[in-house]
């Protein structure tokens, strides 16, 4: 077993099983780990929106340069992956 070979491993699962047999102790820790899981869950979210974001951005971009050398709207919109719609209104921006 870990706890006899390292002490630290036995004063910790001392430690845990005092806090669970203390129910408020054991609630505030729920209560921290989740907290903890939810901003981790939040953080891997706002990652993912700034992935799709910079992706479109990009599209965006090089669609206006493939408009601005004269490559068909239709063309652009399958190259990018924009609708026609988005490409119709970049060109008609520049």
């Amino acid at each position: 077993m870990p706890a006899e070979k390292n002490p630290a491993i036995g004063e910790a699962w001392a430690f845990i099983e005092k806090l669970s047999a203390d129910d408020t102790a054991r609630a505030i820790a729920e209560a921290m780990d989740k907290k903890r899981l939810d901003m981790a869950s939040r953080e891997a979210e706002a990652m993912e929106s700034g992935k799709e974001i910079g992706k479109r951005e990009q599209a965006v971009k090089i669609a206006k340069n493939l408009l601005l050398g004269k490559m068909s709207h239709a063309k652009v919109a399958e190259t990018t992956d924009l609708s026609l719609d988005e490409v119709n209104r970049l060109a008609a921006d520049l």
